[in-house]
C-alpha cells in the first residue's frame, strides 16, 4: 500500500486557478468515485480549503498513479492537465505524512499557525469517512495529523497573536485607518471565518457593526454575540453607503458585490474610501471594482504583505513546531512501514498454513488408530512449530519496515517462499 499526495496551493496558483478547483459539499461524493474510478485509490480524502485544494489517496503501488490523480483534479476544475500541472506539487510517502502534519499545524498555511485549518482538515476526514472513501491507511494519517496539529498549538508559541485570514483581514483595515474607532464595518457571510472577522472588528473597537447573512437568523445570532447588527440580506446594498470598510466571505459561488453595485454605493458615500476585503474562495466581490476611484479592493491573495511579517515574528516558534513534526512524521513512519508489510506476513501464515493444513491432512490419515485426543495434540504440535518457525522472519519484516529498509528483505521472501502457489503435492514415497 502506497500512499500519493496530489495538490496545489496559495504559493503554486494564483486564486483564479484555486477558485476553479474548490470542491464543494454537493460535489464531494462524486470526485471520491471519480478518484477511487480513474486514479485507483482504494482511499482518498479531498481537502479543499481557501488556500489549497489537496488529494491525499493511498492504494497498491503497482496501479495508484500520481499522474491519474492529477488528470481527476484537473477534470474537477476544468482545466486542460497540461495547463494545471505547473501549479501542481507530488508528494509521495514520508513526504506525504509531513506534508499533511505541517499543514494541520498550519505551518503551510498563508497564515502561520492559523487554527482553522485543523478544523478543516477533520472536517475533509470525517467527509471521506462519511462517503466510505477512507481505510486503515489514511484513517490512521489523518486521526495521526489531527493529533499533531493539537500538540503544535499546546506545546509551541505558534498560536500566539492574531494568526487566521480573518484577522489579518482586519489588520490591514488598520494600516488604512489605523484604529477602527468610529469606523463603521459590514461583514457579509456567517460563517467561521466571517465570525472570526467580527471577534477582531470588535477588539479593534469599530463603533458600528453590521451583520448580512443569507439566513436572518444566523445574521442576529452572530450580531447579538459579538454587540453588531444584523441587516436582512436582500438590505445589505442599501447599508454599503454606511460602511467604512466591507469584509466578504459568504459560501456563494458568485459574485455578490458587483463593479455596478460597489459604484453607487461610492455615489451616495460622496466618493469617501471604502475598504472592501474578499477573502471567499472563489471570490465574492468582482474584480473589475478594483478600477473605481476610492474602492481599495483586496482579495485573499493580497493579504500576503500581512501574513509576511507574522511569519518573520513566528519564524522561533516555527522552528520548535518542525522539529516537533519531525518526531511525529518518524513515529508514524514506522506504523507506515508495518502497513506496507502487513499484507506479505499475512501471506507468510497462509502459505505455512496451507502446507500445514495439507501434511496434516495426509499424516492423520495414515494414523487413523489414535485417539482424538493425540490428533489434537499433533495439530497443536504443527501449528507451534510453524509459528515458532515464522516468529523470527515476521520481527525481522517488521523491524526493517519501520526502519524504511524492507525492500530487499520482502524481495528474499517472496522468492524463497512462492506465496501465490498452493503447496507442493507430497512425494509418493515419502513416510507419514
Amino acid at each position: 500500500m502506497r500512499i500519493e499526495l496530489v495538490g496545489l496551493n496559495h504559493r503554486t496558483a494564483p486564486i483564479e486557478v484555486r477558485e476553479r478547483l474548490a470542491v464543494r459539499d454537493e460535489q464531494l461524493g462524486s470526485v471520491l468515485d471519480r478518484l477511487r474510478a480513474e486514479a485507483a485509490a482504494d482511499e482518498a480524502v479531498v481537502l479543499s480549503t481557501c488556500n489549497r485544494v489537496e488529494v491525499y489517496a493511498a492504494g497498491e503501488a503497482e496501479a495508484l498513479s500520481p499522474a491519474s490523480l492529477a488528470a481527476s483534479l484537473a477534470a474537477v476544475g476544468g482545466i486542460p492537465l497540461h495547463m494545471l500541472r505547473p501549479h501542481l506539487y507530488f508528494h509521495t510517502g514520508r513526504a506525504v505524512v509531513r506534508h499533511l502534519f505541517a499543514v494541520a499545524a498550519g505551518l503551510d498555511s498563508m497564515v502561520v499557525g492559523e487554527p482553522q485549518v485543523l478544523g478543516q482538515v477533520k472536517q475533509a476526514y470525517l467527509a471521506a469517512v462519511e462517503h466510505q472513501a477512507t481505510g486503515k491507511v489514511l484513517n490512521a494519517l489523518f486521526q495521526a495529523a489531527i493529533k499533531v496539529g493539537k500538540a503544535v498549538r499546546s506545546e509551541t508559541q505558534l498560536a500566539e497573536g492574531r494568526v487566521s485570514v480573518s484577522s489579518v483581514a482586519v489588520e490591514l483595515a488598520e494600516s488604512i485607518f489605523g484604529r477602527l474607532t468610529g469606523r463603521t464595518v459590514l461583514v457579509l457571510g456567517g460563517g467561521d471565518m466571517a465570525e472570526q472577522a467580527l471577534l477582531h472588528l470588535v477588539e479593534s473597537g469599530a463603533s458600528t457593526t453590521l451583520v448580512a447573512n443569507r439566513t436572518l437568523e444566523r445574521a442576529k445570532a452572530l450580531a447579538e454575540r459579538h454587540g453588531g447588527q444584523a441587516v436582512p440580506y436582500d438590505q445589505f446594498g442599501e447599508r454599503l453607503a454606511d460602511a467604512d470598510v466591507v469584509i466578504v466571505s459568504t459560501g456563494a459561488p458568485h459574485y455578490v458585490l458587483t463593479e455596478d453595485r460597489l459604484r453607487e454605493a461610492l455615489r451616495r458615500r460622496r466618493n469617501t474610501p471604502l475598504l472592501v476585503i474578499d477573502i471567499a474562495v472563489p471570490r465574492n466581490v468582482d474584480p473589475a471594482a478594483a478600477k473605481l476611484d476610492n474602492i481599495f479592493l483586496y482579495d485573499i491573495d493580497d493579504l500576503e504583505t500581512v501574513v509576511s511579517r507574522n511569519r518573520a515574528e513566528r519564524e522561533r516558534a516555527v522552528t520548535e513546531a518542525f522539529a516537533l513534526i519531525e518526531r511525529h512524521v518518524a513515529a508514524f513512519a514506522e506504523q507506515l512501514g508495518v502497513f506496507a508489510v502487513e499484507p506479505l506476513i499475512a501471506g507468510l501464515d497462509q502459505h505455512a498454513g496451507r502446507i500445514r493444513d495439507a501434511e496434516l491432512e495426509r499424516v492423520l490419515a495414515k494414523l487413523a488408530h489414535l485417539s482424538e485426543a493425540d490428533k489434537e495434540a499433533i495439530r497443536r504440535a504443527a501449528e507451534r512449530l510453524v509459528n515458532r518457525l515464522l516468529h523470527r522472519p515476521k520481527v525481522a519484516l517488521r523491524k526493517a519496515a519501520a526502519e524504511g529498509r524492507h525492500q530487499g528483505l520482502a524481495e528474499l521472501l517472496t522468492d524463497l517462499f512462492p506465496l501465490d502457489e498452493p503447496p507442493e503435492p507430497p512425494q509418493a514415497d515419502e513416510a507419514p
